[in-house]
């Protein structure tokens, strides 16, 4: 293997010459969007941490003992052996 070094390259980093003011346009777009992004995070502070009802249907189903079916088992089984690596 050869390594070729890039020996022209300065040890510093030229910059831009234009003035950071001059190439930040704030849009339209881009305040529509900070918008939806505060509207979002709003909505995901206002959700609760649990969610009962939610709770209410998992412990109705873990005492079903034909839950889940047992294809759904066999087509899970079938996938975690699909899966295993013989050398880890």
């Amino acid at each position: 293997m050869q390594i070729d070094p890039n020996m022209s390259v300065g040890s510093v980093a030229r910059m831009d010459s234009r003035s950071p003011a001059a190439t930040k346009n704030v849009s339209n777009s881009d305040q529509a969007a900070f918008d939806q992004s505060q509207a979002l995070e709003n909505q995901f502070n206002n959700t609760p941490d649990v969610r009962a009802d939610l709770v209410e249907r998992a412990v109705s189903l873990i005492g079903r003992v034909d839950y889940p079916p047992p294809q759904v088992i066999r087509r899970l089984s079938n996938l975690l052996a699909m899966s295993i690596d013989p050398n880890d």
